[in-house]
């Protein structure tokens, strides 16, 4: 089964908002990406406004947006990796930075923190799938179909 993400990333739209807000989880373990309200075609979408206003959330916008540049697929996938850091650890990645111009430091700067560090009971695979999500570089990052078979296959899940 596709992912939402996975159709959007295939016909060329990123969603731009990733976030924990963004995302329902049914009591049927279904998940839900919604508020596509900020989503753009690849390639025509700035990463600032036209006032130099970052769109996104400053706890799951990912490196290359902060430096200002267009946000593609791997943008989404960096947001994306954040909510599962967020979901396992019960804070994003870099929560401990007080201030948003401190976070956004250190998502293009820092080191992520360790999952494992946090949940000592996170398999060393799904870290890896987490970690790979939130590369600061944006060709080091999965797809998102690439992603969910990974999430999927780390948690002993068939794809």
């Amino acid at each position: 089964m596709r992912a939402a993400l996975d159709v959007a990333h295939e016909k060329g739209l990123i969603h731009r908002d990733v976030k924990p807000s963004n995302v329902i989880l049914t009591p049927e373990d279904h998940v839900y990406l919604t508020d596509f309200g900020l989503a753009k075609r690849a390639g025509t979408a700035p990463g600032l406004t036209a006032a130099d206003r970052m769109l996104g959330t400053v706890d799951y916008v990912s490196p290359e947006q902060i430096e200002g540049s267009e946000p593609d697929a791997p943008a989404d996938i960096y947001a994306l990796g954040c909510v599962l850091f967020e979901m396992l650890t019960g804070q994003p990645p870099f929560a401990g930075q007080q201030g948003g111009m401190a976070k956004m430091w250190a998502h293009v700067n820092a080191e992520p923190p360790s999952v494992r560090q946090t949940r000592g009971d996170v398999s060393p695979e799904l870290e890896d799938v987490i970690r790979s999500a939130i590369a600061k570089a944006p060709h080091e990052r999965p797809t998102a179909a690439g992603f969910r078979r990974s999430v999927l296959a780390a948690a002993g899940e068939r794809p």
